[in-house]
Order: C-alpha cells, then sequence, then structure tokens
C-alpha cells in the first residue's frame, strides 16, 4: 500500500530512494513502472520480507536493465538460504550498476545540517 502511495508522489528530479519496508513484488514493479521519467541514481532497498524473493528480484533486475542507475544497495533479513539468490542478481546486474553496502549509500547530516555521502 506505502509503495502504491508512493508512485503519485514521486517528483521527475528524484534521484535517491530509499525503501525500507516489506515489499510485495507487484507493488514495486508498479513503482518501478512510474519511475520511468526519473533521473533515479542511487535506489536503496531494505527488504522486510522473504516471501517472494525470486520474484522481486526479476523486477529489481528488470528496472536496474532499463535505468540508468549508479548505484544499488539491496538487502533482506539475514538468511543464509537466500545468500545464493542474491550473489545471482549482483552477478546478472554487475555491468549495469554499481553495487554497494546499504550504509555507504546512506545520505547522512553532519552536525550544522550539510549532506555528507560516505562514498
Amino acid at each position: 500500500m506505502i509503495l502504491k502511495l508512493l508512485c503519485d508522489s514521486l517528483p521527475p528530479n528524484l534521484c535517491y530512494l530509499d525503501l525500507n519496508l516489506v515489499v510485495n513484488p507487484d507493488d514495486l514493479k508498479l513503482l518501478f513502472d512510474n519511475c520511468d521519467q526519473i533521473d533515479l541514481k542511487r535506489l536503496l532497498i531494505r527488504n522486510r520480507s522473504s516471501h517472494n524473493l525470486d520474484v522481486t528480484l526479476n523486477v529489481i533486475k528488470d528496472f536496474i536493465k532499463n535505468k540508468n542507475l549508479n548505484y544499488l544497495s539491496y538487502s533482506i533479513r539475514n538468511d543464509s538460504k537466500f545468500r545464493n539468490n542474491l550473489e545471482f542478481l549482483f552477478k546478472e546486474i554487475q555491468s549495469f550498476v554499481k553495487i554497494k553496502n546499504y550504509y555507504d549509500l546512506t545520505i547522512k547530516l553532519d552536525n550544522i545540517g550539510n549532506i555528507k555521502f560516505n562514498y
């Protein structure tokens, strides 16, 4: 439901998107379909669900292949049985995007409110 609502409110100049929620692959695809006109450069996804993981990874892969994205971070619950799926995804898309650790891509603010990047 959150992703469906988010689809309608994304600005065209959005370059950074950090999703930390239970991901439904159908909703994620809908969101990505609405990102065609958005110049997204960093996509961070922390999936709180292991349901439909293969479908979710395919949705992400298809989006990455058709987008001029610079960085991707994708993580899921720390479950070893999903590690192979993630490694396969990363091998398939590494020529399209740089894959980084979540905490390396997050935007942080310093003590006076200036944006700091870790990369």
